[in-house]
Parts: C-alpha cells; structure tokens; sequence
C-alpha cells in the first residue's frame, strides 16, 4: 500500500475534496494540519511516507529534508509553481514532482473586494457603524474611471472584463502584452508611464521576477529656497572637513602615507554637500531628466560608503601584517566552528533517535505489564473496551485479577500522560500486584485504601517525597456465584442501563496518593444485584474532556450517556462513543489518554 502524506491542510479542506475511501485499498493517506516545529521533526515524521501532497510554500522541502526522506518517490503541489521545492536534488534522485491547474476565479474576485473595499471606504465605513457613526465618508464611483492593468494573463482578463462591466475605461501593459487580444477585450495598450499617469486604479497581475523588479518607483521630492537652512546647517560639517584635509596633507608630507588617504575621506562631505547646492536653489531643475537627478540625488548616499572605505585603507596601511593574522584567524575558527555545528547536529539527531527508540520499547514494556482481557474468566456476559495514550505510552491503564469466587476490574488514569503517566502505571501496577495477594476482592473500599497507603510509603512522602502525583480509579468486584457486583471509586464514577435508563454511580471526591492521609480511609461501597441483566461502563476522563467542534468545547458526559442510552449492546455502545469522539475531534490535538469499558452481567 501506497503511504502518502498531506502537508499543511491548515483549513481541513483535503477530506472535503477527497473521498479517501474510494481509495483506501490502494493508498493509505496521513494529513498534517499542523506546521512542523523543525526540519528535524518534519523528517522524523514523514520518513516513512512515499509521496508528499503539499500546500503551496509552507512547509520548505530543502535538500537537507529531501535527504531524510529515503522512501520518498513523488511529490505533488497545489498549483504549477513552488519555489520551495529543491528541483535540482529531486531531479537527481529521480522524484517525480508535479502541480494541479490553478483556478484563477477568486484571485480576480478577490481583487474586486479590494478595490470596491478602497474606493468606498468599507473598512473605515464598518469601523465608525460599530462605533455608532452614520456614513463619514463619500467614495467615488467607478463608472467612467480608468483602471490600468499591469499584466493582461489569465487574471488580468478577468478583472479586465469585470472592470469594463462597471462601465470603466480599461488600459493595459506589460512586457509581453498581446494586442490581439488585447483589442479583443476593449482594452487600449498604453505605455508603462502613461499608464502610471493617467490611471484612477492601478492593478497588477504579473509573474514575480527580475523582469518587473523595482516596477513601480517613488519619485524623489523637489527642492526649493525655503530648504536652504538644511545647507546651511551643513557648513560646519565643511569646515571642520576642510581643516581635517589640511592637517591630514600636512602628515602625508611629512611621510604618513596613511595620511592620504584620510584626505580622501574628509574631502567627501565636501564634495557631496556641494552637489546637492543646484536642487536647493533651483525647484524642478531636473524634472526633465530623472536619470541625472537620481545619479546627483545619490551622490551623498555614495560618500557615506566611501568614508569608511577610504579610513580603511588608511589603517590597512599601517597594519597590514595584523589584518592579515587576522584574517587567517577568522578563517580557522569559521572551519572549526561549522564542524562543531556538523557534529552537534549528528549528535542531536542519534540522541533524538535513541530517545524516540527508548519510548517505543517503553511502550512495548507498558503494554506487557497490562493483563490479557478475558471476559468469560469474570463472568460477564458482553465485554467490550478500548485503551488508547495520547502519546506513544500513557497514564491510564486497568487492571484485573480474580480469587475464590470473586472477579475484579480496575480502571486508572494516573497523573499525567507520557513517560511521567506510563512510570505511575507501572508504579500502580505492581502495588496492586501486591493489593490482590494481601485482601478481600470482594471489599472494593478496602482495596482503594490499601493502595492509597501503599502509595504513599513507596513514593515516601513521610520522607519529604513529591506529593504531585496519584491516580483516580474506580473498582468494580463481580460474583457471578453470589448474583452481586460492588463498586468503590476515587473521583471515577460508574453508569449502568436498565433497560434505556442510565444510571449514574459516583466515586468518592478523593483521590489515591498526592498528599499524607490517615489510614483506613473509608470509601462508599455500592452494591447491585446481578439477577437481572444490566449493563455497566466505566471510562478515564479522557472521554469527556476531549476538545472538538466549531466552539472548541469539551465532548462532555451527556454525550456519552446519550450513546449508551441508543445502543443495542456494549459492543456497539463502545464503538459509537469512541467514533463520534474521533470526529468530533477532528482538527484539534487529543488532550489525554483515552480509556472505556463496558460490559453486561
């Protein structure tokens, strides 16, 4: 089967335009609606996958990536163009990577928005309504404007059309302007700057690139009379300049070579005041020619670049045998320097993969220590369950065992989730180990009790150990001889059916660890009679705490009471809640550790 992922579906749109299950026995598909934190999580993740469908730039797929994803045999982007996408190492490694035609309707739409946005004032207009104000201001109307258009593509056609629909003149340019069909449209070609010129609204609609770079410049402003006191502000700066020139000239006489090149510098300010002295004096007296007002309007720009070069040559020719040291110094620690980096990063990518391997044989330990379901042992005529951890491992677990004639079930959700809940259930595990060996199972209160204090003394909280972990539980005791069934439960609460009745039995408000108590700590005992068939379910609150829907609320109990009230048996009244749970969480990350057991007696 082919495995393939989805990148960057930042609105949950793929599953609204791909019916996955069409294709399911061919393609096993994975969607990312979250952006990777680092390359290196993005390559942990989809290392396994053979093809990638990605959204546009967002997540970059470099040669550093590429080089990480072994399996990886074709790539496919939304649109025809992504400059994001290392083309040259894809195509040495022989990856297929193609794009999808672009629907080029709502970019024109969109551009429409923005127009009648802006000549109608709507955003200031929406501001003032909900400030309380009545129209303030007065737009203009679009019939008889002109729009030009920079760029007369696919998109440019459509704004064209909708344009001369508002009864606008329309003009257009670009480097390739077709006048076919540009006559076609009713659209008069113009030059770049008569477009600029006489233009209401001005869209544009072409392909980045060097060939439209610096399209649209700022004119610089004209100088007159009334900013003569800016030059002549400048002045002392020329003084002070001028008697730099003649100390440094009379250095250089004496022998400082060094010193004519500082004459060099201090005559700069000089020069390029004086430049500027014409468009003070003279308004617009180089409007005609704008390549030589740019070329005078520069010249300062350029003579701050030049101080600096030519005090740098000053002082290389004093210290050109440091500069040098210098520079070979520079150069040995920059190679020490990227190979410290290479092999930190080696080094941060064999921790993070022997960090990832550890957890997973955690998991493979977490699992082993949870006992084999087998419901026909206890008695109960349906059985039906899932355990699902948020991460790799969790903190919910259960537990059942069995003595004389009676059989126990055990369901945990410790502090936590991730290796601080998989350690706890460890912890939790092995104590009632030693629960079901000392006690009564058919005393659920006294079992609760026992392992709270057993809590306590292996996590040495009379020692000063930390009192910030525990668990919530709930304890179910079933004789199937005896007709009776008994629960206890520490904040977990018990749900029966009788017939489309639910019921719901809850635990005591107290959990087990977290801080010192005095022992026996008492617990409600509630005790049914099993003759008449009844259904139970017990679940972590993992169940009702996950977040989902358009409000971001929490699933909540009512929903899960409202599956088990419709189902027919256990089986089907597990697998509904745990579905609608999954949808409902669809686009958001689960919370906690997913826990539920149903069964009937």
């Amino acid at each position: 089967m082919i495995k393939i992922a989805v990148l960057d579906d930042y609105q949950n749109i793929f599953e609204e335009f791909i019916d996955i299950d069409k294709y399911k026995d061919k393609f096993e598909f994975t969607i990312f609606n979250e952006p990777f934190q680092s390359e290196t999580e993005a390559i942990l993740a989809l290392e396994k996958f053979d093809a990638l469908f990605i959204m546009r730039e967002r997540t970059p797929l470099t040669k550093s990536l590429l080089e990480g994803l072994k399996n990886l045999k074709y790539i496919l982007t939304s649109g025809m163009r992504n400059k994001s996408i290392d083309l040259e190492y894809t195509k040495s490694k022989k990856i297929i990577v193609c794009g999808t035609e672009i629907n080029s309707n709502p970019t024109a739409e969109i551009t429409w928005a923005l127009i009648l946005g802006l000549v109608r004032n709507m955003k200031q207009e929406i501001d003032n309504m909900f400030q309380g104000y009545w129209q303030t201001t007065v737009g203009f109307e679009l019939k008889g404007k002109i729009l030009g258009l920079i760029g007369l593509g696919k998109i440019g056609t459509q704004v064209a059309r909708i344009g001369k629909a508002f009864g606008m003149q329309v003009v257009a340019w670009s480097e390739n302007l077709n006048l076919s069909e540009a006559d076609k449209l009713g659209v008069l070609p113009m030059s770049k700057e008569e477009l600029f010129r006489q233009s209401d609204i001005i869209s544009l609609h072409v392909v980045l690139g060097e060939i439209y770079k610096n399209l649209i410049k700022y004119p610089f402003p004209k100088y007159g009379v009334g900013t003569i006191p800016i030059f002549i502000a400048s002045i002392p700066v020329v003084i002070a300049s001028l008697t730099s020139v003649v100390i440094s000239g009379i250095m250089w006489r004496n022998g400082d070579k060094a010193s004519g090149y500082l004459i060099i510098s201090f005559l700069i300010p000089v020069v390029s005041t004086l430049s500027q002295l014409p468009r003070f004096l003279v308004p617009g007296i180089f409007n005609e020619n704008y390549v030589i007002e740019r070329f005078i309007v520069s010249i300062p720009s350029f003579a701050l670049l030049l101080i600096p070069a030519t005090i740098g040559l000053a002082l290389a020719q004093r210290s050109n045998d440091i500069k040098q040291v210098f520079f070979d110094k520079q150069i040995e620690l920059n190679e020490s320097l990227e190979k410290r980096v290479q092999q930190r990063t080696h080094e941060l990518t064999k921790a993070n993969q022997t960090i990832t391997e550890s957890i997973n044989s955690a998991k493979a330990i977490q699992n082993a220590i949870l006992p084999e379901i087998d419901a026909k042992i206890c008695g109960f005529k349906e059985f039906e369950y899932v355990w699902e951890p948020r991460d790799i491992v969790g903190g919910d677990f259960y537990w059942m065992g069995q003595k004389d004639d009676w059989s126990i079930l055990i369901v945990a959700d410790c502090t936590g989730h991730g290796i601080p809940g998989a350690f706890m259930t460890l912890i939790s595990s092995t104590l009632l180990s030693r629960v079901s060996h000392l006690k009564d199972l058919s005393k659920p209160d006294q079992v609760l009790s026992h392992l709270d204090e057993l809590l306590e003394e292996t996590l040495r909280y009379k020692e000063g150990g930390d009192t910030s972990f525990g668990l919530d539980c709930g304890i179910i005791c079933f004789s199937q001889k005896h007709k009776l069934l008994r629960y206890a439960g520490a904040k977990t609460n018990l749900y029966q059916k009788i017939d489309e009745e639910v019921i719901e039995i809850k635990g005591d408000k107290k959990s087990l660890g977290y801080e010192m108590k005095e022992h026996p700590i008492e617990f409600k005992v509630t005790e049914f009679d099993t003759s008449q068939h009844s259904s139970f379910f017990i679940f972590s609150d993992g169940v009702t705490d996950q977040v989902g829907g358009e409000k971001k609320l929490m699933y909540g109990k009512k929903r899960v009471i409202a599956h088990i009230k419709e189902a027919v048996d256990v089986q089907s009244a597990v697998n509904n809640i745990v579905a609608d749970i999954n949808q409902y969480q669809a686009g958001h990350k689960r919370r906690d550790d997913l826990t539920l057991f149903g069964f009937a007696v």
